[in-house]
């Protein structure tokens, strides 16, 4: 066609550098190519990660059911109360009647440890 590349712009059409182009193709190419076998890439690194994220998830989700079921019909005895001053009423009578035991068994054991001595 008659074109003459001027002087100094032929470098623009024509690389002359070999290692900055092996070193763009290892980095842009190479990660791509499926010879023998497989290389993995950024995305199936994502893909395994997301992988153990939701199988940690589901054994949270899965333990949060459990602890769910068991507090389960704790839940239907606090809701059972219409008038919260009830509750409170029955859980205070509880914690006494919790407490004058647990006293009265370690006045026990303490009695019949100094029995023994």
């Amino acid at each position: 066609m008659g074109h003459v590349v001027k002087t100094g712009q032929e470098e623009h059409y024509r690389p002359t550098d070999v290692e900055f182009h092996r070193k763009l193709y290892a980095e842009n190419a190479m990660p791509f190519l499926r010879l023998e076998t497989a290389t993995p890439t950024e995305t199936e690194k994502t893909i395994e990660e997301l992988k153990k994220q939701s199988k940690q998830r589901e054994q949270e989700i899965k333990a949060l059911k459990e602890t769910t079921v068991k507090l389960r019909p704790l839940l239907d005895f606090i809701n059972s109360f219409e008038n919260p001053d009830t509750l409170t009423w029955v859980f205070d009578n509880l914690k006494t009647d919790f407490l004058f035991k647990f006293l009265s068994e370690k006045r026990k054991q303490v009695g019949k440890k100094r029995l023994k001595d």
